[in-house]
């Protein structure tokens, strides 16, 4: 019996790394310019605030290259 309850515990205790939280977030986005949609590469400020409007800022990448195209783009934070 003591077996089987140290299996059951080795099993757990390595399953809690597939459901911990990610290390990197995909955002992706639509971009227009001028009602046309935008194909070009462009350099973009990520930041992720607490709030909306006003929120502390709680990550940032700055100047990062981003392909658009036909307006859709896609980035991994983090």
């Amino acid at each position: 019996m003591k077996k089987l309850t140290l299996g059951i515990l080795v099993l757990a205790i390595l399953s809690v790394g597939a459901f911990a939280v990610p290390n990197q977030l995909t955002y992706s986005g639509r971009l227009l310019q001028n009602g046309a949609l935008v194909n070009a590469t462009l350099p973009m400020d990520l930041k992720i605030y607490t709030d909306l409007t006003a929120g502390t800022l709680l990550w940032q990448e700055l100047g990062v290259n981003v392909d658009v195209k036909q307006g859709i783009y896609s980035v991994i934070l983090g």
